[in-house]
Parts: C-alpha cells; structure tokens; sequence
C-alpha cells in the first residue's frame, strides 16, 4: 500500500502487514492500536497490536511498557526499527491534538527518531487508513 505521506511523498507498507493491521483493529473497540517498524529497506514491515491495559472511549492510550519491551527486544534481534503506530477512531481518520502530542513526546525522548508515522483508521469507513508524518 503507498500513501501519501513522508519525505518523498510515499509510505511502503507490506499487503499482509496492511491486511494485519486492518483485520485486527476491526475486531476491537476504536481507539485501539499498535506499532509500527520497519526493515532495512523502510518498508514497514512489522505491526505488534497493543496489549490495552485500561482501554480509554475516546484517546488510545498505549501500554508502553508492553510496546518498549517488543521494540528493545523482539525487534532489535530482527532488525525492525520502530516508525510509529497506528490506532482506530470511529468516525473519521483526522489526527488528533492528544496523538500529535504523544508523537512529539516520543520524539523529544528518542534523539535517534527523526520523524514519526501516525496510521489513523476509520472503522466507519471500510478501514480506510490515512497516514500522517510527525517531524
């Protein structure tokens, strides 16, 4: 799947990482999500669903300590280098302020992260995907 975003306008994703991403936040309450990584060559490649703690109606609130440990353990031995996440909203796929915010958290805590890939899914709207970039 290509959309626009990013430096040169396009975001590479894999079809069976996109069919995983979509098939199993339609299974879920909306503001549900996961991370995103990618392999050597940018494409994203990897999608770890997020294991919600205390699930929120309207601000997808990450588990980080969940999410950390499969970046800084099972990704780092794969080479999957984290770009983002990707969440649910029920009736639109517009970013919010609480998850701009959280992307520039990331990037203030992260010097080694130049920009981050926000994936927002409308669930009312045959899970269509709009991509957003975060620098």
């Amino acid at each position: 799947m290509v959309a626009q975003t990013g430096k040169d306008n396009l975001i590479k994703i894999k079809k069976e990482v996109l069919k995983k991403i979509c098939s199993t936040l339609k299974k879920y309450h909306y503001e549900t999500g996961g991370i995103i990584g990618t392999d050597e060559n940018g494409v994203i490649s990897a999608f770890q669903f997020d294991k919600i703690t205390a699930p929120r109606l309207y601000e997808y609130c990450p588990n980080t300590m969940f999410l950390d440990n499969i970046i800084n353990n099972e990704w780092a031995k794969s080479d999957i280098n984290f770009i983002g996440f990707v969440h649910s909203h029920l009736n639109n796929a517009v970013l919010s302020p609480q998850d701009i915010k959280y992307a520039r958290k990331i990037l203030a805590e992260n010097d080694s992260i130049k920009e981050i890939v926000i994936g927002v899914i409308n669930l009312n709207a045959n899970n269509n995907i709009k991509w957003y970039m975060i620098n």
